[in-house]
């Protein structure tokens, strides 16, 4: 009896060296990372290696399930596939059942659901979904909010918090009702703006990995809310984004310089863009491309343009394209 209670004692010290781990947990580890960038990059093919990779050599990291969604959405807002929003629809809820099963006390638990929301959100507007949409936006609101309570130094959580602050007084008049589902924001574009300020000034002295994804949001506020083109430029210009090896990087940093009136500067941006089968193909592109050339009136904006109209597959921009075609004429 001496001997089994000896054995049993010996197993028991042993299991935890020998057997596996159930605790599910959120850490974005090396591996981790490298992922979430090959999927920032536009890499999606090989970011969806290295997650498959990921859940292999780390099964119980759910944070997978968070990268693997920008997957899902980057795929379908570029390509703007209903077929193919219907057919990934079902990920949103099977991922985060999965994340719900990790661990309460991580602040990547409620933050990782609402930016899942958040994203899934974002592509319901773009297909005309709206009222989901919103009470998406609501979901992820809440959870947020939640998750800065208990976590009130969770950095990443201001960034989602502030762009929520800073656009819900924006919204057209035809969506009021949308921003009356989502229940009471106490926000407004001062108060976000800080909030990413805050952030960027955190990433300046740490290892932040949405520090690229909160440069775009923030070059985008000043933009498009705060009506300050020079300076979403300058924020934009003088990020760590390179439009060499980026080619979402590439369509931002153009996209600004366009909308700055630095026709001049997009272009050089377009120039530099990364091709190779490795990149999910970002159309748009070739049609900034030809707005560059268009508005110096060189006759070869006429091949970007129908670049363009062969490879976009949504309806975004079709008009405007042809229309452009029809002056280069």
């Amino acid at each position: 009896m001496r001997n089994f209670f000896s054995i049993f004692s010996l197993l028991f010290l042993l299991l935890p060296f020998t057997g596996k781990s159930n605790a599910a947990y959120f850490k974005y580890s090396l591996k981790a990372k490298d992922a979430y960038q090959l999927v920032i990059n536009l890499r999606l093919n090989e970011a969806e290696i290295a997650l498959t990779n990921l859940k292999i050599s780390e099964p119980d990291n759910l944070i997978v399930y968070h990268i693997e969604d920008y997957v899902d959405f980057f795929k379908i807002f570029i390509t703007e596939d209903k077929a193919l929003f219907k057919q990934l629809e079902k990920n949103k809820n099977r991922r985060l059942r999965k994340i719900r099963s990790g661990d309460k006390n991580s602040p990547y638990y409620l933050y990782s659901q609402a930016e899942i929301n958040l994203h899934w959100a974002l592509l319901r507007i773009k297909f005309g979904e709206y009222l989901s949409a919103f009470n998406e936006v609501s979901d992820a609101y809440q959870l947020l909010k939640k998750n800065q309570s208990k976590f009130p130094n969770f950095v990443a959580n201001k960034k989602s918090l502030g762009i929520l602050h800073s656009i819900v007084g924006t919204v057209p008049d035809k969506y009021r009702w949308g921003v009356k589902l989502i229940g009471k924001i106490d926000g407004s574009i001062p108060q976000g703006k800080q909030e990413i300020e805050s952030v960027l000034a955190y990433a300046e002295n740490h290892d932040f990995i949405f520090r690229e994804e909160t440069e775009i949001m923030y070059a985008f506020l000043l933009l498009h809310l705060s009506n300050q083109g020079e300076l979403a430029w300058e924020v934009i210009s003088n990020s760590r984004i390179d439009p060499e090896k980026n080619p979402l990087g590439c369509f931002v940093q153009a996209n600004i310089a366009l909308h700055a009136g630095k026709s001049k500067e997009a272009e050089a941006i377009l120039r530099k863009r990364p091709y190779g089968k490795e990149f999910f193909d970002l159309p748009y592109l070739y049609y900034m491309s030809g707005l560059t050339k268009l508005y110096r009136l060189d006759a070869s904006a006429e091949a970007d343009f129908l670049r363009f109209l062969k490879y976009q597959k949504g309806a975004s921009y079709i008009k405007e394209a042809y229309q452009k075609l029809a002056w280069n004429a």
